[in-house]
């Protein structure tokens, strides 16, 4: 629940990280940190029988990094109805702002807000962002927590397409510093709740995260309904496996690599067996 709003000066609008690097969740890490997660989606039919099922493997590995942004490149394969269909590789870069390669990020700061989380108030920075895609832009605002994980407690965005159709998004921070097991890890994790509406159709998302894992997501649970309120599609996300780089303490040594789970596909393209912790 959003509090009390206080009066505070509003800056201009400025280019640049509307995030401090430290507190991305890609951001934070050294280049070829990774994460292997699955996403298993299945679509339903009128009934709510299950229509068709598919597997999305996706290895994600950290590339350059800077005060700007990030590389990541991104493997996936894909399996439906028994078949499989490799993706070509891609090099993706973002921005901390959430803007994606020849999108212009402008933020400025507008004050300050009250966040009530599990029953705590929490004091956050009140951020607005513009992205520019061409002719379109898309309208976010967050709320920023420099000592609270994961920093960004609230995010809501709004858009249009082409076709005029509105586009709008809300996530929040239900809970936070909970202790859980990860891949045979006691990590902090927080859960967050993700509402999306586009057009007629609602998908809501509840996923855990943490700071100690590449790109932060460790599960998540999604649900997608239609105009009449009955759920069209529903998807699963499990965390196989990551590796984080540490910096190396001395010029000269190789960095430390900290792994857990798995890495490896049947395929052999990336082959990995070893691992310190077995995937549960």
């Amino acid at each position: 629940m959003l509090g009390f709003t206080f009066p505070a000066a509003v800056c201009a609008q400025q280019e640049g990280p509307c995030l401090p690097r430290r507190h991305h969740p890609w951001g934070r890490f050294e280049p070829e940190s990774w994460k292997r997660v699955r996403v298993v989606t299945e679509t339903l039919d009128a009934t709510g029988a299950v229509a068709s099922k598919s597997t999305t493997d996706t290895i994600t590995t950290l590339g350059k990094t800077d005060d700007d942004g990030f590389i990541v490149n991104v493997d996936v394969q894909i399996e439906v109805e028994g078949k499989q269909f490799d993706s070509p590789p891609q090099s993706v870069r973002h921005g901390y702002c959430g803007q994606q390669e020849g999108q212009q990020a402008l933020f400025r700061r507008v004050g300050e807000a009250v966040l009530m989380i599990a029953g705590q108030p929490i004091t956050c920075e009140k951020r607005e962002i513009n992205i520019a895609d061409g002719p379109k832009t898309r309208a976010v605002t967050i709320f920023y927590s420099p000592s609270v994980s994961p920093f960004v407690l609230r995010r809501e965005s709004s858009s249009t397409d082409a076709e005029g159709v509105p586009t709008s998004s809300v996530t929040e921070v239900v809970s936070f510093n909970e202790e859980q097991e990860v891949l045979g890890e006691t990590v902090k994790t927080a859960k967050l709740k993700t509402t999306f509406s586009q057009g007629k159709v609602t998908r809501v998302t509840v996923e855990t995260v943490s700071d100690a894992v590449p790109g932060g997501v460790v599960r998540h649970t999604s649900q997608e309904t239609d105009e009449q309120g009955r759920v069209v599609r529903r998807s699963t996300l499990e965390l196989l496996g990551y590796e984080v780089v540490d910096e190396p303490p001395e010029r000269g040594r190789p960095p430390r690599r900290r792994l857990f789970g798995r890495r490896n596909r049947e395929d052999g393209r990336r082959s990995e067996e070893t691992s310190r912790t077995q995937l549960r």
